[in-house]
């Protein structure tokens, strides 16, 4: 039995619908990346955001650090606690 077998069995599927491991390692390998275009402003907290996509700059520097997009949980700290400098050795 394999998984999409166990899915259908869960969710109640009359047919079980079959997929090629291809078009599922293609979708599941599709990496959203954060663009901008690099103009900035300090917004009422204090912190710098990219104008054209209101991103926290510091949450964007910290995932291309880890090379991966943050979780909403994730929280990215300031060494110096200065706000403004968003080096990645500043992020924690």
């Amino acid at each position: 039995m394999g998984i999409f077998d166990f899915l259908d069995s869960i969710f109640g599927e009359d047919e079980p619908k079959r997929y090629s491991r291809k078009k599922y390692k293609k979708k599941k390998n599709k990496k959203k990346k954060y663009k901008s275009s690099g103009k900035t402003y300090v917004d009422d907290n204090g912190y710098l955001r990219y104008l054209d996509s209101d991103l926290l700059v510091h949450r964007v520097e910290a995932s291309k650090k880890l090379g991966r997009r943050l979780r909403k949980e994730e929280v990215v700290h300031h060494k110096n606690r200065n706000k403004l400098d968003n080096r990645w050795k500043n992020h924690h």
